[in-house]
């Protein structure tokens, strides 16, 4: 199973990633902390597989695993900035086109 988790800048994805994988990435308290992807796969327990592999006296047992990364944010805005560059107001941001 693959899981990617993306949000907004300092949403909190890469704090959610280390809670779901331990992982140890980079958390900062200004906006684009992470600007390439965070990736971990994650040993998926299960302790019916356990009792099998041990009714059945396994060699080995291999579980299921989880690949979970996350997207660093980015928005029209924002493009092209370097970690704790502040980020332009609404008000000096250029309005977006339409696409029609």
């Amino acid at each position: 199973m693959k899981i990617g988790i993306v949000g907004m800048p300092n949403a909190g994805k890469s704090t959610l990633f280390n809670a779901l994988t331990a992982a140890g990435a980079e958390t900062g308290d200004y906006p684009f902390t992470t600007v390439e992807p965070n990736v971990a796969v994650v040993k998926v327990p299960d302790e019916r597989l356990d009792r099998i592999a041990e009714t059945l006296r396994a060699s080995e047992t291999l579980y299921e695993t989880i690949d979970f990364t996350t997207s660093p944010a980015w928005s029209r805005r924002v493009a092209g900035r370097r970690p704790g560059q502040p980020v332009p107001s609404a008000r000096s941001a250029r309005p977006m086109r339409s696409a029609t």
